[in-house]
Order: C-alpha cells, then sequence, then structure tokens
C-alpha cells in the first residue's frame, strides 16, 4: 500500500529524473533527501555550468535552476492531496561565489502554505553553514486529487522505470585570463556578443544567440527551443531555471557590451514573476539598465515568445560591476 510520502517522494524523482535530457539532466541536479516540508538537492559541478571561463565560477542561473527545482518538490509535500505547483515568483541573493570542482547542494523548506499559495525559503551551499545562496519562492497551491491517484496506482512500476542517474562531475579546467580579456575585447570591438556566448560554456549551453529585435529596433536575446531546456514534459514547457538563467545571463551579456571590462560582473540578487507559461518555442529577452552607480547596477528583463506586448516573465537584478 502506497502511503502519501509514498507519493510525493515519486512526484519528486519524476521531476529531478522521468525526463533523460531535460534541464534538470543537463545540468546535472538529483534528489537527496525528502520528507514532508524539506526537500534537499544536488547539482554536479561541470564545464557546461560554468559562466566565467577566466575563473571557472558557477552561472547564477545553474544555481536558481537548483533552487527552483528544489522549492517546487518542496511545495508539492505541501499539498493535500497534490497536484500542481506552478512558480508565482522567485527571488535569490547571491552571498558568495562557489568554490570550484565541488558539488553545490540546495535544501528548501516551506514557511506556510495557503488554499492558493505555497510559500518556500531556501539555502544554497557547498560546505554546512556556510550558504552560497538563499532564496525565496512562491507557488500556486493546485490540488490534482487524479494525479495522485494515478502515481499511487504505478508508484512501484514508475519507480523501477525512472532512467539511472547520471553524475555530471568534472574537474573544470580555467583558461589564461589574456585569452579571456582578448574574446571580451574581440566581442566589444565587432559589437558581436555571439563571440561571448561561444565562448561561456553555460550561455552555449543554453543555445542562446543575440539578434536584433524587429519589434523594437534594439538588440535582444534569444533562446532557441530544445529538448535540454524542458522542465514540463507534458506541454511541454521551459523549464523556470531554464527561463531565469536565460533572462540573467542576457542581462549580464548586455552589461559586458557597454563596459570596458575583460571578466563577466557579479550578479547581487535576481528576482523573476512567472506571468505565462514559457512553452517550448523560441523565447526572447530584452534587458534595459535602470541606473549605473559607481558599483552597482540595476536592470530589468523582459521575456516574451509570440508576442512582446505579452511578456513571459519579468526579472530585476543588482550587478556589482567594481
Amino acid at each position: 500500500m502506497t502511503t502519501r510520502k509514498d507519493v510525493t517522494l515519486t512526484m519528486a524523482n519524476l521531476m529531478v529524473s522521468g525526463n533523460p535530457g531535460d534541464h534538470s539532466h543537463s545540468l546535472g541536479i538529483s534528489l537527496v533527501s525528502h520528507s514532508k516540508g524539506k526537500v534537499t538537492m544536488m547539482l554536479d559541478y561541470h564545464n557546461a555550468i560554468v559562466a566565467s571561463p577566466e575563473t571557472g565560477a558557477v552561472a547564477g542561473g545553474a544555481v536558481t535552476a537548483l533552487l527552483d527545482s528544489c522549492s517546487g518538490c518542496c511545495a508539492i509535500t505541501g499539498q493535500n492531496p497534490i497536484g500542481l505547483t506552478p512558480t508565482i515568483d522567485l527571488r535569490i541573493d547571491y552571498l558568495r561565489t562557489p568554490v570550484i570542482n565541488k558539488p553545490i547542494y540546495a535544501e528548501v523548506k516551506i514557511l506556510h502554505v495557503t488554499p492558493h499559495v505555497i510559500f518556500t525559503q531556501g539555502v544554497a551551499w557547498q560546505e554546512e553553514g556556510v550558504p552560497i545562496a538563499t532564496s525565496t519562492g512562491n507557488f500556486m497551491n493546485k490540488p490534482a486529487p487524479w494525479l495522485e491517484k494515478k502515481i499511487g496506482l504505478y508508484f512501484n512500476t514508475m519507480n523501477k522505470d525512472l532512467p539511472k542517474r547520471t553524475n555530471l562531475s568534472e574537474e573544470v579546467v580555467t583558461k589564461n585570463s589574456e585569452h579571456c580579456a582578448e574574446v571580451f575585447q574581440q566581442a566589444r570591438a565587432q559589437n558581436n556578443a555571439n563571440l561571448l556566448i561561444d565562448f561561456i560554456p553555460y550561455a552555449k549551453m543554453l543555445d542562446m544567440k543575440r539578434i536584433e529585435s524587429k519589434e523594437s529596433g534594439k538588440w535582444c536575446y534569444q533562446l532557441t527551443p530544445s529538448h535540454s531546456l524542458i522542465g514540463n514534459p507534458t506541454l511541454p514547457a521551459i523549464h523556470g531555471g531554464a527561463l531565469a538563467g536565460f533572462m540573467e545571463i542576457s542581462a549580464l551579456l548586455h552589461l559586458t557590451m557597454k563596459m570596458d571590462v575583460v571578466h563577466f560582473p557579479k550578479t547581487v540578487d535576481f528576482s523573476i514573476d512567472y506571468i505565462r507559461a514559457g512553452l517550448l518555442k523560441n523565447t526572447y529577452a530584452l534587458c534595459k539598465i535602470i541606473r549605473f552607480g559607481n558599483k552597482l547596477v540595476s536592470m530589468t528583463i523582459e521575456a516574451w515568445q509570440d508576442d512582446q506586448e505579452e511578456p513571459i516573465a519579468k526579472a530585476r537584478m543588482q550587478v556589482l560591476v567594481k
């Protein structure tokens, strides 16, 4: 006989392991522990999630995807009956740069459950007691009794048939600082941000590019649909963490192209509101600099698919430039 914990655990496993080649698989996210109101996950450290070839520092978007996945799974444990938990909004504060070549863990707890919203709080770390990022996430509470019944009926089969976990951990080798500087300078000299995208492993993994927006006449960034971006295979829809990562790194590229720097600026915080489901189709991001201070830059990002007037997500972030 299946218990409610069996059902929520199966749901958590399905979310991170049930669709081979999706975004969780591509990033190397796995489930570590699971209980009512608390979930822990791990992110393998490997080259594809690196944002700084010079230092080997992981992309903020990869950490965001880890916390988003962990938060969504945690939210399910607070439902009765279980169902769907679309992300309403998510805020990430980056406290320190992760040490390279060490896995990253995330633990998320439920703060409060209402009939309509589930409130969560999370932390990411490599060494317990030394957080590298914190999160606050709000999720829709949409119970679906039919879903719990279906998973309960097929509990044993579904767990047996889940694909085996592939460990993506590998030693990340940094690149020569002079070579990195040359790439940044060349990209600005040619006004070609795609040179940076090809050079930055995480941006290249997302298969994004800078294009000229027909609607606005400005430069924007495009996310090309691929199986590796999927979060919800039933629609299919882009993983919320993939969308957030795309928007964040688009903003950093936008800022880098306007600055005389030879390295990526550092994100202090990133907050995203999910407005509509991001379906698996061409997705675009337009970035704006709101305030350029001596040390901090305030930016906004809007993402859309078919119509720029109907955004699927909006984000704001603070970036440290010195």
